[in-house]
C-alpha cells in the first residue's frame, strides 16, 4: 500500500507539471494545421442570390463553427440563436480546449458582390489590449469594423480594428502596416470590411483574433495591382530562402508571388516536406504574441534570433516537427543564448 500511495502521488505531480507544457504544444499544433489550411490557394467563389461561398470541401470549414455564425451586422439574430453563440467560452470553462478552438471559428457569409481580398491575418497590438480582447471573445454575435486613424503619430495610414458584440464595442488593435497602406493608398476603405475568422481565448491566457479583408469585386484588380509593385515582404523572402530559390535584391511582391505560386504547387505534392515547412513558419511566429512572451518571461525577440535557434534545434533533433513538440525548450534556448532578452519583472 505504501508503494501504491507513492506512485499515485508521483502520477498526480506528473499530470500537474505536464499539463502546462501540453497545452502549449496543443495550441501550437492547432496553429500548424490552421496555417497549412490558410496557405492553401483561395478557390473561385460561387455567387448565389444571398452571398458568395467557396465551393467543394471548403464549405466544410464551417463545421468548425456553430450553425449560428456571426452576422455582418450585429444585434439582428433571434434570442435563441444569440444564446448559443458563445459556445467556445462554455467549452473552455469546462476544460475542453480542443472543442473551444474549433468552436471559435466564425467565417460569416460573404456579402453579394464581394470577395476575399487578403487571406487570414492577426490583429497587431492585441497584447496591449488584453482585457478588451477577452471581453470581445466572450461576447455574443461578434463582428469587426475598420477605422482609418489619420491622426496616428506613428503611421498616418494606420487602420484600427474595432470589435463589435451585443455588449458593446472593443478597440482590439490594428491591421498589419502593409495592409493598411494598401487599403489607404487605393482609397478602398469604404469598399472593404473585416471578416472575422477566429476569436479564441486559450490556456495560459493565449489570445488569437484573425480576420480576412473582403472587398467589392470591382475594386479587386486595382487593389492587387498596387500591391504587386511594392517591394517583396520578408515573408516572401523567407519562403524563397527556405526552399533555396534564388531572387534579386529588387524583388517585387508580384514577382515573389509568381515564384512562390509556381513552386508551392509542386512542393505540396511532398506532404512530409510541406508539413515541415509549415511547422517551421509557425515556429518563427512563436514569440509574436505578447501574452506568449510574458508567459515565457521573454522580451520581443528578433526574428533572426528565432530563426537561428529553431534551425540549430532542428539540426540536433532531426526535424522541425520534433522542435515543435516542446515550445518551452525554444524559449529556454533563446534565453540561454541571449540572456539580455529576459523580461524584467
Amino acid at each position: 500500500m505504501y508503494f501504491l500511495a507513492i506512485a499515485a502521488v508521483g502520477f498526480v505531480l506528473l499530470v500537474f507539471f505536464g499539463s502546462k507544457k501540453s497545452h502549449q504544444a496543443e495550441a501550437f499544433k492547432h496553429s500548424v494545421l490552421e496555417k497549412d489550411r490558410l496557405n492553401t490557394p483561395e478557390p473561385d467563389l460561387i455567387v448565389s442570390d444571398n452571398c458568395a461561398e467557396p465551393p467543394g470541401n471548403f464549405v466544410s470549414e464551417k463545421n468548425y463553427s456553430l450553425k449560428t455564425v456571426a452576422a455582418e451586422v450585429p444585434h439582428q439574430r433571434p434570442v435563441a440563436e444569440n444564446q448559443k453563440k458563445n459556445e467556445a467560452t462554455k467549452l473552455r470553462e469546462r476544460g475542453d480546449h480542443r472543442g473551444a478552438y474549433k468552436a471559435s471559428m466564425f467565417l460569416p457569409p460573404i456579402k453579394k458582390g464581394y470577395q476575399i481580398f487578403l487571406q487570414n491575418m492577426g490583429v497587431k497590438g492585441l497584447g496591449h489590449r488584453r482585457e478588451a480582447a477577452i471581453e470581445f471573445i466572450d461576447d455574443l454575435n461578434q463582428t469587426l469594423r475598420l477605422e482609418h486613424e489619420q491622426d496616428n503619430p506613428q503611421d498616418a495610414n494606420a487602420i484600427k480594428v474595432i470589435g463589435l458584440g451585443d455588449s458593446g464595442e472593443y478597440f482590439l488593435g490594428y491591421l498589419p502596416k502593409d495592409v493598411s497602406l494598401q487599403i489607404v493608398k487605393t482609397k478602398s476603405l469604404d469598399a472593404v470590411y473585416g471578416r472575422l475568422v477566429r476569436a479564441y481565448h486559450g490556456t495560459d491566457d493565449y489570445l488569437e483574433i484573425q480576420l480576412q479583408i473582403v472587398g467589392l469585386k470591382t475594386k479587386k484588380s486595382e487593389f492587387d495591382a498596387f500591391a504587386k509593385k511594392l517591394p517583396a515582404q520578408d515573408s516572401h523572402k523567407e519562403y524563397l530562402k527556405y526552399w533555396s530559390i534564388p531572387f534579386d535584391d529588387d524583388l517585387t511582391v508580384g514577382d515573389a508571388e509568381l515564384k512562390i505560386s509556381e513552386h508551392s504547387s509542386k512542393a505540396r505534392l511532398d506532404a512530409k516536406a510541406w508539413k515541415e515547412y509549415i511547422t517551421y513558419q509557425n515556429l518563427l511566429d512563436v514569440f509574436d504574441d505578447e501574452s506568449q512572451r510574458e508567459y515565457y518571461g521573454i522580451q520581443e525577440v528578433p526574428r533572426a534570433v528565432v530563426m537561428a535557434t529553431v534551425k540549430a534545434m532542428r539540426d540536433e533533433l532531426g526535424s522541425y516537427s520534433e522542435v515543435a513538440d516542446d515550445p518551452d525548450a525554444i524559449a529556454q534556448r533563446v534565453l540561454e543564448d541571449h540572456p539580455e532578452l529576459t523580461l524584467e519583472k
